[in-house]
């Protein structure tokens, strides 16, 4: 590795480490820019005029937030927040952009998301062996949130490994312990959304996503699958009380179209455990609510970097 370069290569993965093990936006943020700053002095950087238009957008809700917040009264630290959430995926898609630039080799910024994904999971597995040591007995609902939600570059690294069954490209040492070692911490998130977009980058990595009659017989044999799948939950009845890890999943799977489209009125805001499974109907419900108060400005330009959702509650 070229000595100018010893410095970007430990920052990204610093920066990977921190926003996948550490619960501090802050930290990320600071590391994110002093990666910027880095890559930006590291040697003549350049962002193509195609890398401008797909940023252009995420620009331009920065720049109508900033605007429409101008014509309300908000707090200097929530202003704040929102304006340095919205600048996040601006900051990482340059910073992704310049330091692919720089390393310049496909197969060593896939050997860092892939070793650095294998970290990670090693660090849950441990969390998870301490975890069951340390308890009696425990469920799925207790287990995520001692150990861990989720972690997308777990995810990542797995699909792109599924993708070189197919490509052969990736000079990984180790990969067959690797893949273990990310399958094992993968399943123990017990993450719908993970176990969902695994299989839709993975066909996306494979090439199987593309408007082709192998495309359409992949994405059709998925929605296949999915209806399947959610007919047979529907069909069975699943103990919301139930302490086994496997009902706890399939329930969660079974609720989650409710979750996200149950409508307002129909949910009891003083059963906790009605609203709990319906929360992200609920919570959308409040925002749009919000929404149509203000009108058709409210509507074109939001309400500004700093707005709160009210959710009703004392």
């Amino acid at each position: 590795m070229p000595k100018n370069l010893f410095l970007p290569h430990v920052l990204f993965v610093l920066l990977l480490l921190t926003s996948l093990l550490f619960n501090s936006f802050e930290a990320v943020i600071i590391v994110a820019l002093l990666l910027l700053v880095v890559l930006l002095s590291a040697s003549k950087s350049t962002l193509s005029v195609e890398f401008v238009n797909i940023v252009n957008p995420l620009i331009a809700i920065v720049l109508i937030a900033i605007i429409s917040s101008l014509f309300r009264d908000k707090r200097a630290i929530d202003f704040l927040k929102d304006f340095l959430y919205l600048l996040k995926p601006i900051l990482f898609l340059i910073i992704g952009y310049l330091f692919s630039q720089k390393v310049n080799d496909r197969n060593n910024f896939f050997q860092i998301i892939i070793y650095t994904a294998t970290v990670c999971a090693i660090y849950h597995i441990f969390q998870f062996i301490v975890y069951i040591f340390s308890v009696d007995t425990f469920t799925m609902n207790q287990l995520r949130p001692a150990i861990g939600r989720d972690n997308f570059l777990e995810m990542i690294a797995l699909a792109l490994i599924i993708a070189n069954t197919k490509y052969k490209t990736l000079t990984i040492k180790y990969l067959k312990l690797i893949t273990v070692i990310l399958g094992i911490s993968f399943v123990l998130y017990f993450s719908r959304t993970m176990f969902g977009l695994i299989i839709i980058l993975s066909l996306a990595f494979l090439g199987h996503l593309r408007i082709s009659k192998k495309g359409l017989k992949y994405i059709f044999s998925g929605l296949i699958a999915l209806i399947a799948l959610y007919t047979y939950l529907f069909s069975i009845e699943i103990p919301r009380d139930s302490r086994s890890t496997l009902d706890i999943f399939l329930y969660k799977l079974k609720s989650a179209p409710a979750e996200v489209f149950m409508p307002k009125k129909s949910i009891d805001v003083h059963d906790q455990a009605e609203l709990w499974d319906h929360w992200r109907a609920y919570e959308a419900n409040q925002a749009i609510g919000q929404l149509n108060d203000e009108g058709v400005l409210a509507w074109s330009f939001g309400l500004g970097a700093g707005s709160l959702v009210d959710l009703g509650f004392s």
